[in-house]
Formats: structure tokens, sequence, C-alpha cells
């Protein structure tokens, strides 16, 4: 321990917490936080609950006030923790959540600190008990023990670590913002590459995708293909939830038997055939099927195939140009329906652009893979900072608890000082127990 600094528990820290019983009072109304109000991934309240005594849930007894520090005993490893703003205070909480108010030998900001950090987190989650709802009781919490600076020097740890916080969430921010960035970037380079070849639907210039596939096909419709044809196991069904923009999804998987198959098998799909969504929505949903290692698939309702015919095109430059700015703007404007706005195959098939020889279709696609390959090491940089940014706020909440984040000042009143004269002023102010007196069982006397 650092000079000054004293081992407490968080109940030696802490006032105790007024409970009352709302049914008491039927017709007031409460406002309540439990635990689907806690925003756990910023700890702060985001909702509440209100309601009128009479009807009040039977959890629902603790006194909230400003700058209490709630912690939930269930399922502690999902760190339901919030400080209460004062837009909460006096509102009621659940007896399924630990109510830590600070008292005057500690500081809140210092405790929500504290509480928050991945050292006491897994601490207190290994006295959980129970299989369904694993949990820890207030008798665990107020009994863990914490590091406990003097309380001039919760103050400045509190402020140091604010600043630094304002410093990482700005961080997080911009890094967060990465992949939207990454995904423009994309889509400019498609733009940029495909500029000028992509001429839309109602017009005769260029090719249709029709003129340069040697087949197109959806997926059976309707009874054709029905949720009870399913099974655990058998031929692959491509769906909707496989395709992304240029990516496909393999780990999302639906199957029928083999004699289904063999009803639908002028479904079938191929390696490098083109899979397009007929849904257009923020962005198109095209991309090429990989090889499937020896299964057999099906595309379903919706998805449509195009198989290009390779002397005339490369699937990559199609795919490519399908999910293109200049497509999506063409299709966007052709889509039909309100909820799940679509376009059907032959709108699909009539999107009509400028084909270029094969050797120059290959020198696009490499530009344009060169290019997505540098927006992508840019996105696992930004990924690996982020990373980086949580492992800080742990080693920076660590430093702080091991009296290394700020100077110690002599002057300052130790904790051990403070905490035994407020325990001293505990024991002083309580109320002597009354005292009984012991029954005495008489005998019975036998006849």
């Amino acid at each position: 321990m650092p000079q000054g600094w004293v081992e407490a528990t968080l109940g030696d820290a802490t006032h105790p917490i007024i409970q009352i019983k709302p049914k008491d009072e039927p017709q007031r109304q409460f406002d309540y936080v439990d635990i689907g109000c806690i925003d756990n991934s910023k700890f702060e309240i985001v909702d509440k609950k209100t309601f009128m005594g009479i009807g009040a849930p039977s959890r629902a007894r603790r006194v909230i006030a400003t700058d209490d520090v709630l912690f939930s005993t269930v399922r502690t490893y999902l760190k339901n923790i919030a400080k209460v703003p004062p837009e909460y205070d006096g509102a009621l909480t659940s007896t399924g959540i630990t109510v830590l108010r600070a008292n005057e030998v500690s500081e809140a900001g210092y405790l929500f600190a504290y509480v928050t950090s991945a050292t006491f987190v897994e601490s207190i989650s290994k006295s959980q008990d129970g299989t369904m709802y694993p949990a820890v009781t207030d008798k665990d919490v107020l009994g863990h023990t914490i590091p406990l600076p003097p309380l001039a020097e919760q103050k400045r740890i509190v402020a140091k670590l604010d600043a630094l916080g304002e410093q990482s969430d700005a961080a997080r921010a911009a890094l967060d913002r990465i992949p939207v960035l990454v995904a423009e970037l994309k889509r400019r380079s498609l733009a940029l590459e495909l500029h000028g070849l992509i001429f839309g639907l109602d017009t005769e210039e260029g090719l249709s995708i029709a003129d340069i596939a040697s087949t197109i096909f959806d997926g059976p419709f309707g009874s054709n293909l029905k949720t009870a044809d399913y099974s655990e196991t058998g031929d692959r069904v491509i769906r909707l939830e496989n395709i992304g923009h240029l990516e496909f999804f393999p780990e999302k998987r639906t199957y029928i038997s083999p004699k289904k198959f063999e009803l639908l098998r002028r479904h079938e799909l191929a390696t490098n055939d083109i899979l397009f969504s007929s849904f257009i929505a923020d962005e198109i949903r095209v991309c090429r099927l990989p090889d499937l290692a020896g299964e057999r698939a099906i595309n379903k309702a919706d998805c449509f195939c195009i198989r290009v015919d390779k002397s005339k095109a490369l699937p990559r430059f199609i795919e490519l140009v399908l999910a293109s700015p200049q497509a999506y703007y063409h299709f966007e404007h052709a889509v039909h329906g309100a909820t799940r706005p679509r376009i059907n195959s032959k709108q699909m098939r009539s999107l009509r652009f400028n084909l270029p020889p094969l050797e120059e279709q290959r020198e696009i696609v490499t530009r344009i893979e060169t290019a997505f390959a540098e927006i992508d090491r840019l996105a696992v940089a930004a990924a690996a900072a982020r990373e980086k940014l949580d492992r800080l706020d742990r080693a920076v909440l660590a430093k702080a608890f091991r009296g290394e984040l700020v100077p110690q000042d002599p002057n300052d009143e130790p904790a051990s000082a403070l905490l035994q004269r407020i325990n001293a002023e505990r024991e002083a102010t309580k109320k002597p127990k009354a005292k009984t007196k012991r029954k005495t069982a008489r005998k019975r006397k036998t006849p």
C-alpha cells in the first residue's frame, strides 16, 4: 500500500441505503431503474420505468440518490454498472442491484472507477452462485476489499481518470468511424474505376447482364420449397442471409434432403456463380459463390443466380459492376414494394454497361482489388488500435489503484485516520440494544 492508503471494505466506504415498500403508498408514482435500464457498454442509465405504488414490482425497494453507484449482482461479468445522474435522484432500484453511496472516507467517482475495473469484476464474479441466474449478494459486494487512498488523493485520481477518459473516448469514437470510412472508400474506388462504363436500365447502349450470361435463374418459389422441406443435414440451400455486399457468409447453413434436391436440380449452383439479392436497401448485396468443397447447393427465391459466359466476361468483373454505386443508383430508382423494396429478374437482367475486352477487365479488377487491399489494411490497423485502446484503459485503472497515476501528498490526511474517526462516530451513535428477559420454561407437574 502507498503511504496514507488503507485496505478497507466497500461496506466501510459506503453509507447504508434506505429501503421502502412502495405498496404502502399505493397512489404515489415511482420512477424505477432496473438492470434493463442500464447500458453496460457506456456504464450509464439510459431509461427508467414508472409505476404506481399499488403496481410496484416486488423487488423495487431501494431509494437511490445522485452519484450513487449501482452494481447489478446478477451475472456480474456483464458489468451492468452505472453512476446515478441528478435526473434519477429519488428513484427506486431493485434489490438485485447493490447501491454504493460514498461516505466521508470515499469519493463517488473513485468507487465507480473501482467497481467498473476488470480487477474487481473478475474477482467478484468468482463468488457467483447459481446456474440459471448466477449472482452474488450484497454481502459479497460490501465485503469486498478496496485500496483506499486519502480522500484528497481520491479526488485527484478521479480528475485524472476523467481527463484521460475524455481523450480515450475521443480516440474510440474516431476508431469506431473507421468501418464506415472503409465502406465509403471502397464505394469510391468502385465508382472511380467503373466511371463511364454503366449506362442504366432504360437504354440501348452497350450490353446487358443477360447478354453476357450463359444462364440466369431465380430460386424455387412458394410450395416448391417450404419451411417443412428443410432438414438437419443434406444439400445446401443458399438464402438471402448468405449474400452480403461482395461477401458470402458460409456459416449460415440451411439444408434439404438429397431427394428434395433432385426435384429442384434445375436450380443447382456452381462455383463462381454470381448471387444477387433482389432486395435493394442501403447497398446492393451481391457476391460470388465460393467452392463449397463438394457440397451441392440450390438458391432460394429472391436470390438471383447469374452464370457468366467466361468467353465474354470475368465473373469478378461482373460482380464488381453489379456492386458499384452506379448500379445501385439505377436499381434504387427501379425498386417496387413499400415494406421490402425489391427489383425483379427482368430489371436485373436489363442493366446495361460497356464491356471492355477480357484483358482490360482483368486490369480493372486488379486495380480495384489492390485498392481494396490497401483499404482493408487500414481497417485491420484500426481494429488493432481499438484493442490496444481498451487494454490501455484497463492499464490506466490498474495504475490508479496501485497509487501510480497521480503523485502522493504527505500532507493529505491518511485514509486510515479518517476511517478510524468515522468508525468511532458510528459506534458512538449506535443505539443500545434493548434488553430482553430470558424466558424459562416451567416444568409441568405430572399427576
